[in-house]
């Protein structure tokens, strides 16, 4: 796992721990100060693909799960 892909998931575990819903792309974004929210669903998808990531419906905002 890169060092993007490790802050991305603790980032998304500790915000569904304190919210209870996963963050946004972008809110991601702007958190870990990367350039775009799109780099964020980069990151994201890989870690969906690592198994690291659940991702609900295609069409449904924060459905992000860490498994």
């Amino acid at each position: 796992m890169t060092k993007n892909e490790s802050r991305v998931l603790g980032y998304i575990s500790n915000y569904i721990d304190k919210h209870g819903y996963s963050p946004s792309f972008q809110e991601i974004a702007n958190d870990l100060q990367f350039k775009s929210s799109s780099q964020t669903h980069g990151i994201c998808m890989r870690l969906i693909n690592k198994g690291k990531l659940k991702r609900g419906k295609p069409n449904e905002v924060r459905s992000l799960e860490v498994i």
